[in-house]
């Protein structure tokens, strides 16, 4: 029969011993919690990137903050309705003017395409960040495949492309079609900036062809 004294010391092992397992597994626990939920770095990209800025010339940035349309629609139908000159148009005071307009509008529809194609650019970079998940997620399943031995072939972009359209069919369609969408109205845009210029030599051909 074990002595006071002997069961005390086995009490305390083990209590020792129980206590170093919870020490261990709690170290383990804060260790994978900080893999899951790593720290914010206490640094901002402003502050950390300020001395590398390379900032404007306070006279361009004038120009970037005006070059760029406010109401893009309206200005797409005033563009669009000008094109059509009238009835007049052998005149020569109706095509002198339809010109001093022309060349204004040509600045204006340019301005149009500038606007929406940054605009896109700004809609693709935002995209990215939700198409960029979906795509993750169809990676991740193709990889759980290969490495079960499903399939034995490379993962190629077709195949995560396939993949996020199988995982997320009604958010791919949507933002595919809204990609389409976009692409077309900035191409029409470019378009008319380009029928507007041609309105302009066309006008001063004409107009040279009144006054000879």
């Amino acid at each position: 029969m074990k002595s006071r004294s002997e069961v005390k010391a086995e009490k305390a092992t083990t209590s020792t011993l129980s206590d170093e397992k919870k020490k261990v597994v709690q170290e383990l626990s804060a260790q994978l919690r900080d893999e899951l939920n790593p720290k914010p770095s206490p640094f901002k990209f402003e502050s950390a990137n300020a001395a590398r800025e390379d900032k404007l010339r306070p006279d361009l940035a004038k120009i970037v903050e005006t070059v760029f349309v406010n109401d893009v629609h309206e200005t797409w139908k005033k563009l669009r309705e000008a094109l059509s000159i009238g009835e007049k148009r052998s005149d020569h005071g109706t095509l002198q003017r339809a010109l001093d307009n022309a060349e204004r509008y040509a600045y204006d529809a340019h301005r149009l395409f500038v606007t929406a194609k940054v605009e896109r650019e700004r809609w693709e970079r935002e995209n990215d960040v939700i198409f960029g998940a979906m795509w993750s997620e169809a990676t991740a399943d193709l990889q759980r495949e290969k490495d079960s031995g499903i399939r034995s072939k490379q993962i190629t972009d077709a195949d995560i492309r396939a993949r996020t359209a199988t995982l997320h069919p009604d958010e791919f369609q949507a933002q595919e079609t809204h990609r389409a969408k976009i692409k077309a109205t900035v191409d029409s845009l470019e378009n008319l900036a380009e029928q507007w210029n041609s309105r302009c030599r066309t006008l001063q051909t004409m107009l040279g062809k009144l006054r000879s």
